[in-house]
Formats: C-alpha cells, sequence, structure tokens
C-alpha cells in the first residue's frame, strides 16, 4: 500500500509539474495612444533598469504565467487558445492575449528583430505599450 502511495504521489508530482524560465531585461520604453493622430508617443529616453520575467508554464493545467520583477509587481496571465504567430521579414511575433494581476486585459508578446538581432518583450494595453528589452535569452520555446 505504501508502494502505491508513493507512485500516486510522484504520478501526480509529473502530471502537475510546472517549467519556469527567467528571461530579463536591462532597459524599456513606455509609449502611449494617442487618440488624434492614432498613433503610440513613445517617451524620449529609455529607461535602464534590470527587470526579471519570470515565465510559469504548468503544462497539466495549459496555462502561462508571467511574474514581473517591477516596481507593480506585475502578474500576467497569458491565455494559451489565443496565440499567434507571425514572421514578417526579419521579424518573428509570439502574441497572446493575458489578463494582468488587476483583470486588466492586454496583449503580451515576444518581437525578435533578426536584423538588429533585437529580443523585446511588449505589453500593451487600451492607452499604453511598454516595450523591454532582453539580455541574450533563449525563447524559441515560447
Amino acid at each position: 500500500m505504501k508502494k502505491i502511495a508513493i507512485l500516486i504521489f510522484f504520478a501526480f508530482n509529473i502530471l502537475t509539474a510546472s517549467s519556469q524560465t527567467v528571461i530579463n531585461s536591462y532597459k524599456y520604453i513606455i509609449g502611449y495612444w494617442n487618440s488624434t493622430t492614432r498613433e503610440w508617443e513613445m517617451e524620449d529616453d529609455y529607461n535602464y533598469s534590470e527587470i526579471d520575467f519570470n515565465i510559469i508554464a504548468t503544462p497539466s493545467k495549459k496555462t502561462i504565467r508571467v511574474v514581473v520583477s517591477d516596481v507593480r509587481h506585475s502578474v500576467y496571465r497569458l491565455i494559451p487558445s489565443s496565440y499567434k504567430e507571425s514572421v514578417v521579414d526579419e521579424t518573428e511575433c509570439s502574441t497572446w492575449d493575458a489578463v494582468d494581476e488587476k483583470g486588466r486585459n492586454c496583449i503580451f508578446s515576444f518581437w525578435f528583430y533578426k536584423e538588429k538581432n533585437t529580443k523585446v518583450i511588449n505589453v500593451m494595453y487600451e492607452d499604453i505599450n511598454i516595450s523591454y528589452y532582453l539580455k541574450g535569452a533563449g525563447l524559441s520555446q515560447y
């Protein structure tokens, strides 16, 4: 009986295990939507700050959470069924609809600009857009 309980325990842990990846950014820039010009107006300068993105994927629950070490302690719950991937010229993009820690809808995306060898995490709300520039990080699994 004890062996069966141990096997069930290990099987449960394997089925509910989550994987984590930490991605580091070194700068970010914020943009605001201008409803008159219908364009994003980006701040003049980058903000230099190391911010970590802890990506937690739980296959059994089909969930992806992103916990951010920013001053707001942001948490994004990505909606896997909304996943879209696109490649245009030298740019690759993976996008999810998401919900933040306050229940606000946003779009969470990974961008890879091949020409510049630049990787960016972008979080876009209706009226604000934040682009985080990443240190060398393998994003191929997302």
